[in-house]
């Protein structure tokens, strides 16, 4: 089969398919390498009652980040193929989870926070490769785990 100016159609259609991948966004993986790694007894999500919180996650995609003296961070992907960061406090009497779309460095980035009486823990999402320069404006943050950034005036 010949495609315009008497080329193998194959050959034509070439270049608009390498321009689609180039334009395609990075994977959950590409961003959060520790998805691509096997789950284990620490990546399991905490369960309230019998059930999983948060419910929107898909619990065998949850890798553990870091504990901090605030809590435990945990990234995963969401149930309609968002990413999520997950956080818990008091031993995951309360946990919280932020989602979104899987963005690569310089792009919103994903802050989750959860409080239990007087515990707190807050935690920003950085993918691969970002850097802090695109942190929410307020706050210091420092990096304590790959891919995982907490307030600076929390007890690391």
């Amino acid at each position: 089969m010949r495609g315009r100016g008497g080329r193998p159609a194959a050959v034509a259609a070439l270049p608009v398919l390498l321009l689609v991948a180039a334009c395609s966004p990075p994977s959950a993986t590409d961003l959060f390498p520790v998805l691509a790694e096997p789950q284990d007894a620490e990546d399991t999500l905490p369960t309230l009652e019998g059930e999983l919180v948060p419910r929107e996650v898909v619990a065998d995609s949850a890798r553990h980040l870091a504990s901090t003296a605030q809590g435990d961070f945990w990234v995963a992907v969401g149930d309609l193929g968002a990413v999520c960061l997950v956080a818990a406090v008091e031993e995951a009497t309360a946990v919280a989870s932020a989602c979104g779309a899987p963005t690569g460095p310089g792009d919103r980035p994903i802050v989750a926070s959860v409080q239990a009486g007087d515990a707190s823990a807050t935690g920003l999402l950085v993918p691969e490769g970002d850097d802090l320069s695109h942190a929410p404006p307020g706050e210091e943050w420092v990096m304590v785990a790959d891919n995982l950034a907490v307030p600076a005036d929390e007890d690391v």
